[in-house]
């Protein structure tokens, strides 16, 4: 049998050398690790939680971008619950989907509460660089608009539990649209990928073939 490649679409956590994943490790511009450049493959954003003195992060964040293990712009985007007043997180937002398109790379989205403002965005910005929308697990009728504007779907631990939302999501997800993810769950992008086999009634060769694909799309892996 093959071996089979998984792609690990967005993590907090780092990977022990051995696993049999390729990740892209999430940086948060003002809460940094490791130095951008020591990673294998990594996203880089302005979190709408850490919010602060904007030109400096974003020209920090200008810098680290144009690197070339960096595959995506965030996670960014917008959070009603938490974080920065709403119009000033839209602000944060759109200053970075405009790197995005300047650099053409994508852009990974934090939503909570706040998915008619990033349909919006969308529309209005006309963006042509590729969206994931991570850590699905909100009603269907929600998320649907934005997979109806091209928006990726990046699932996590929530398969993991039977009756979760994100288990519905996923199997009214394009299958050239679905990605799959860690964040910061304390299990193995293996089990994630058990979870939604079993979910869609595939097989892991048949996942694990779709997701890469997909990523490689992307993220340019």
């Amino acid at each position: 049998m093959a071996l089979m490649r998984f792609v690990d679409a967005h993590t907090h956590r780092l990977h022990p050398p051995n696993t049999n994943a390729v990740s892209i490790q999430n940086v948060i511009v003002g809460k940094m690790g490791s130095p951008v450049s020591e990673l294998s493959y990594c996203s880089i954003g302005i979190h709408p939680w850490y919010i602060d003195a904007v030109d400096e992060q974003m020209a920090l964040l200008g810098q680290w971008a144009a690197l070339p293990n960096v595959r995506a712009i965030g996670e960014c985007g917008l959070d009603r619950l938490r974080g920065a007043s709403l119009p000033k997180q839209q602000t944060v937002f759109e200053r970075q989907i405009a790197l995005s398109e300047t650099i053409k790379k994508p852009v990974i989205i934090h939503c909570v509460r706040a998915f008619a403002e990033v349909l919006a965005t969308r529309k209005r910005l006309k963006t042509t660089q590729s969206w994931v929308l991570h850590g699905i697990n909100n009603r269907l009728s929600v998320v649907k608009p934005l997979l109806n504007v091209g928006l990726y779907a990046s699932f996590g631990a929530a398969l993991l539990r039977p009756n979760s939302p994100a288990r519905t999501i996923l199997q009214a997800t394009p299958p050239d649209r679905i990605l799959l993810e860690t964040d910061d769950a304390d299990v193995s992008i293996e089990l994630i990928y058990e979870a939604a086999a079993e979910c869609l009634s595939w097989s892991m060769e048949r996942l694990t073939e779709q997701v890469w694909g997909n990523a490689q799309r992307v993220f340019g892996l």
